[in-house]
């Protein structure tokens, strides 16, 4: 266990008011009111592929039944909580609701794992814990509030990071088995993920404790892994094998990943780990870097250098206001502020206090930009909403960095460093893997935030060298406040919650759920024409991105991909359409769009019948664009419902 640091002075009466100002708003907005994530808002997308995975595993007992996507194999810990509400309401009531709230518990969870091992640390106040629990909290209307492989990966990382920092060196067996069972959850909910921190906690384990400490810590997860594994197969039964390929080649063939190597995004992301390159090395050399802009260079030097920051800096932030790859700049004006930190930070052993001079009034102009720089970034970014979800939670990231690298180093120079690490790499795994490239880095590193305001909180301190007590009270608590407000101005394929949401009737699995107008009209023209239980009994396939028919036409789903998106490679959907021809034929098809890939064509064509049934639903120009523009989901003119008569082949 790192040695718990020295004891810091006491904090003003104004930062346990304002933490826990911060603590109290997010829990307003996040779980005690109905105001925001469980009763409040869906998405039609990726959320309700979640629960159509999860209904559909409770259902056949198998995985990838109706879906192929590799990462509903975490799912498998979440079946018993599932199959309780199944057996309570076989109707799917209140799927969404009961999920969000088991995910609230979860969440609930990991926030105490947290405070427990911010106790166990010592050293942090009251404050700087009620700051770092506001900001994990703060994740939660700021990403998708679902099961998913994102969500759960960033509740595991909090615990296996809380478990690392108060580890005990005389009980190292203890730590190995609860390590490798979060790392066991951690490898079946995001496989690339858990494969990393697997590779990185042995060698960790080896470099700190020994090659004994290494292999215990490998056989017990790996023991996990294969029962784990068991248990699948015992649910699942003998395809599982033939079907786990199937999703593996299905996964690989959707092109998850590749965006990071185009320009913007590989660039953005070499940008951002030079930073960490730079932070790890302030960290290690335990003081300021004299070149740029440190006390040794030459005077001239230093204010040419300043006089250069301000236009460069609003320079970028016009590139940001103005360029939709906001994502790129924010790297390049992060990496200009972290330069400057790293060359105006404290050094150890530094005088008690500054004496007046031209180096001291040179450190704090440099400081004024350093601060006013993360304030503009900040402004422009919730201003305008240029970056949402992971992009946002990626600046607040490396701006605690930043703050820390401008901050002297104390003796947790090895855990902030470790912090700095492991986000590092669990945000470019999450990067790398995703289809969304470069932001989903923050999703990943979110999971670090709230570590990172603890040690940030705790170094701005005030202290002999005149440090004021405002910053340490402010800060800490403003970074969950800005992913508050973020969130809330921005959330997940969604309108704010202020546009007047009505409840959702007329559909079982939404039930106690109120959602943005535009959706609800959209539940509405589909019920009219096809009220929920005339297609009960029947197999639904909808052909396009809208899983959520599948719940407001209460049939069963026939379709290996609940979510078609038809963006993957020509071979995903050669293989959706061979499990589509050796499968039971869906009574119904939803024709949602009038392109699908030849393959799917091709089978759909085999499916058609002279005879078949159709529903027409008509739709104005003015409704597509606007469901596009805040679900992402893409409608035809005209939507058609088409039926098998009973009795066909």
């Amino acid at each position: 266990m790192p040695p718990a640091p020295p004891a810091h002075p006491p904090t003003s009466r104004l930062a346990p008011v304002l933490a826990g100002g911060a603590l109290v708003a997010t829990a307003l907005s996040d779980s005690i009111s109905d105001a925001y994530r469980v009763r409040l808002g869906l998405d039609f997308a990726d959320e309700m592929q979640y629960y159509g995975e999860i209904a559909s595993l409770v259902r056949t007992h198998q995985l990838f039944h109706d879906d192929l996507f590799l990462q509903q194999l975490g799912y498998v810990f979440l079946l018993p909580f599932f199959k309780v509400h199944a057996l309570c309401f076989p109707d799917q009531s209140w799927l969404v609701v009961f999920g969000r709230l088991l995910l609230l518990g979860a969440y609930g969870v990991t926030g105490a794992w947290f405070w427990r091992a911010a106790t166990k640390l010592g050293g942090f106040s009251t404050a700087e814990k009620l700051a770092g629990l506001a900001a994990l909290f703060a994740w939660v209307p700021f990403q998708i509030f679902a099961f998913s492989y994102n969500t759960t990966a960033y509740l595991l990382i909090i615990v296996l990071v809380a478990t690392w920092l108060t580890r005990d060196p005389a009980r190292l067996p203890r730590h190995a088995t609860l390590t490798a069972g979060l790392l066991t959850g951690l490898t079946y909910t995001h496989p690339t993920c858990g494969l990393l921190l697997i590779f990185a906690a042995t060698l960790e384990a080896g470099w700190r404790f020994g090659p004994r400490a290494a292999l215990r810590l490998a056989a017990t997860t790996a023991g996990l892994g294969l029962a784990v594994l068991g248990v699948i197969y015992a649910v699942h039964g003998a395809d599982f094998p033939r079907d786990l390929l199937e999703a593996v080649n299905f996964t690989r063939s959707f092109g998850s990943g590749e965006i990071i190597l185009s320009p913007p995004h590989l660039t953005g992301l070499l940008t951002l780990l030079g930073l960490a390159g730079l932070f790890l090395g302030r960290i290690r050399r335990g003081r300021a870097f004299p070149y740029p802009l440190g006390a040794e260079s030459p005077a001239l030097l230093r204010w040419a250098t300043l006089a250069a920051v301000v236009p460069g800096l609003s320079a970028l932030l016009g590139l940001i206001v103005n360029w939709k790859l906001g994502y790129l700049p924010v790297a390049w004006c992060l990496g200009l502020l972290l330069v400057l930190a790293v060359s105006v930070g404290p050094a150890d052993g530094q005088p008690p206090a500054l004496r007046p001079g031209n180096r001291a009034l040179q450190r704090w102009a440099l400081l004024l930009v350093l601060g006013g720089g993360l304030a503009a970034l900040f402004a422009v970014l919730l201003a305008t909403r240029q970056c949402q979800t992971g992009q946002f939670a990626l600046a607040v990231f490396f701006a605690l960095l930043i703050l820390l690298a401008g901050s002297r180093v104390q003796s947790d120079a090895r855990s902030t460093a470790g912090l700095a690490v492991i986000g590092v790499l669990v945000g470019t795994v999450f990067a790398g893997s995703s289809a969304n490239g470069l932001p989903s880095f923050g999703v990943g590193a979110a999971a670090l935030i709230p570590f990172l305001v603890l040690f940030a909180g705790r170094r701005l301190q005030p202290s002999e060298t005149g440090r004021s007590a405002l910053l340490a009270a402010v800060l800490p608590p403003a970074v969950g406040l800005m992913m508050l407000l973020n969130g809330m101005l921005s959330p997940y394929r969604e309108q704010p919650f202020w546009k007047e949401f009505k409840p959702v009737t007329g559909v079982p699995a939404f039930r106690g759920i109120r959602t943005s107008p535009l959706k609800i009209r959209a539940i509405e023209l589909f019920q009219q024409a096809s009220p929920w239980g005339t297609l009960q009994g029947k197999r639904i396939l909808v052909l396009g991105s809208h899983p959520w028919l599948n719940f407001v036409l209460g049939g069963e789903p026939a379709t290996p991909v609940l979510f078609m998106k038809f963006d993957g490679k020509p071979e995903a959907y050669e293989l959706v359409a061979r499990r589509l021809s050796r499968r039971p034929q869906p009574d119904v098809v939803v024709l949602t769009e009038h392109y699908m890939p030849p393959a799917i064509a091709r089978w759909f064509l085999t499916w058609t019948r002279p005879d078949l049934g159709q529903k027409t639903i008509p739709l104005t120009e003015d409704f597509r664009l606007y469901f596009k523009w805040h679900t992402g989901g893409v409608f035809a003119s005209e939507v058609f419902i088409l039926t098998r008569q009973p009795g066909q082949p």
